[in-house]
């Protein structure tokens, strides 16, 4: 997927210039994601930049705050005056490029979470039965002529989010309604079972497993 480097921002030499259109290309292509509903990979990527970004700019209030020196005090306003450590015309550069970053990918993670919330609108979800069992059963998305079918498991405990849910592959077979209802009351009494269809054509694991992930787990708790 072409991504950035872990330590992309702080290796050496230190090249402004080339730093800053490498970062370019990787917003670039990331927006290209978004558009396309790439979704899971590039919020992924994203989250783990920033994360990165964070501990790089926080990294340096500690240095600065740890550095600093105390000259003395102004009698006047009786505020307090420091010595500021000096930082080389590379590093300061870095802090700067570092900022930028953040801006341009917190504004990548706005944009995707706004594409999410479209895409959700164009999955429909319908419970098929009224099942006693919250938390586990069948997902069943129609894509077009096929119907895919999963087994999906929610976990109930308090530290999980809707990463934990389990959505594991069953098959795919052309839609057929009446081996849709056979299936179904072939299964174990009391499970869940959720239809979704599509309202255009999205990548599924990028984008449609996800969001039903995401809306299972909203609709467990």
């Amino acid at each position: 997927m072409n991504e950035l480097p872990i330590h992309w921002l702080t290796e050496m030499p230190f090249d402004f210039e080339f730093k800053y259109y490498t970062l370019l290309a990787q917003v670039k292509r990331q927006k290209s994601n978004i558009k396309n509903f790439i979704l899971l990979s590039t919020l992924d990527e994203i989250e783990s930049s920033l994360s990165t970004l964070y501990d790089i700019k926080y990294a340096r209030d500690g240095i600065e705050s740890d550095s600093l020196n105390v000259v003395g005090i102004d009698i006047d306003t009786m505020e307090i005056e420091f010595d500021y450590p000096e930082l080389n015309k590379d590093i300061e550069s870095m802090y700067d490029l570092c900022d930028t970053a953040i801006e341009l990918y917190e504004t990548l993670h706005k944009d995707l979470r706004s594409k999410w919330r479209h895409a959700s609108d164009l999955i429909r979800i319908s419970n098929i039965g009224l099942n006693s069992i919250k938390n586990k059963g069948f997902i069943y998305v129609k894509n077009g002529d096929e119907l895919i079918t999963y087994k999906t498991f929610i976990p109930i405990q308090y530290k999980n989010t809707w990463r934990h849910v389990m959505v594991d592959f069953v098959s795919v077979e052309p839609y057929d309604l009446k081996k849709l209802t056979t299936f179904i009351k072939n299964q174990e009494i009391g499970l869940k079972h959720y239809r979704c269809d599509l309202v255009r054509d999205m990548p599924i694991n990028e984008c449609v497993i996800p969001i039903l992930k995401s809306v299972l787990y909203k609709n467990l708790i």
